[in-house]
Parts: structure tokens; C-alpha cells; sequence
């Protein structure tokens, strides 16, 4: 079985294979602290998701946007039991597998592919990132550009 483990947003050039993400914004799994007893913020400062959204959308060419996913794997014959129902936090079916080593539930292998992304939805342009071929597009600290986002919106939807 596959699943992804990180999820970042991404550019990419499909001509010439260029590539770069954003790693301080991982949607893949959502967090949940407070099974902890943590506030929902403990573990990403308020709105981080939002502001990566955003400069992505306001800096990244829609045809350059790109999701960059790391895919881990487990054996079928590793998976114990099937719990169908989950339970209060994660509702849905959950996997009790042998751990790697007793350390980790995935395969020592993995897979880091870009893929296209036209808003939440993919296509099948992909890209295996060659480290030579990264260039840096995104900004170590990604500015917050909410305001401006939302103001061009308004902007646009009041001349339709």
C-alpha cells in the first residue's frame, strides 16, 4: 500500500524539469493536538496554511503549481488487523501493521514525486526531482500576503 506522507506546495517547470517546494507547510496529514490536550496551534503557528496558500497562488504561474509528495509504502503482508470503524479523532478504517525494525511502519524505500496541480485536483504531468535541478523559488520566510490576496479578489469579483 501507498500513502503519502508530505504533501508541499511546489513549483515546476515541465519543459526543463526545474522544481522547488515549500517544506515549512506540510498538508498532507492534518495535526491533531488536541487528542493531547494541546490547543490546535501547537504545533503550527495560527493560519501558516493559509498564508503558504496564498503565496502560492499570488507568486507561482497556475501552470507551474505543483503538489510535492513523499510516498512511503507497507507490504500487504505486514497489515495484522483491519479496524473498520477508527475511532473518535480519525474516523474510517486504520491499519495495525509490524513495524520495520520495530522502529517504523513503512518500507526503508520511498518516493518523492511533483505533481501537477490545478487547484486541489491532479493531472498526470509528474516529475522525480533531481537535487541539480532545484531552484530556489519560494522564500525562507514566506510573507503574508493575505490582505493583498483577498483585496484583489474583491477587486475582480466586482468587475463580473
Amino acid at each position: 500500500l501507498a500513502f503519502v506522507v508530505n504533501k508541499f506546495y511546489a513549483y515546476a517547470n515541465w519543459d526543463n524539469k526545474e522544481w522547488d517546494f515549500l517544506m515549512d507547510c506540510d498538508t498532507a496529514i492534518p495535526n491533531h493536538p488536541i487528542v493531547g490536550g494541546l490547543s490546535r496551534d501547537a504545533f503550527e503557528p495560527k493560519d501558516k496554511y493559509e498564508i503558504c496558500r496564498v503565496y502560492s497562488e499570488r507568486n507561482i504561474p497556475e501552470v507551474n503549481r505543483a503538489w510535492a509528495m513523499t510516498i512511503r509504502f507497507i507490504h500487504y503482508d505486514r497489515i495484522l488487523a483491519i479496524d473498520e470503524f477508527g475511532d473518535v479523532c480519525n474516523e474510517g478504517p486504520h491499519l495495525l501493521v509490524d513495524y520495520v525494525d520495530g522502529k517504523v511502519p513503512f518500507e526503508p524505500n520511498w518516493s518523492v514525486q511533483i505533481i501537477r496541480s490545478a487547484g486541489r485536483y491532479f493531472n498526470v504531468s509528474q516529475i522525480r526531482p533531481k537535487k541539480k535541478l532545484r531552484k530556489r523559488v519560494f522564500p525562507k520566510k514566506i510573507p503574508d500576503e493575505r490582505e493583498i490576496y483577498y483585496k484583489e479578489l474583491n477587486e475582480k469579483s466586482n468587475k463580473a
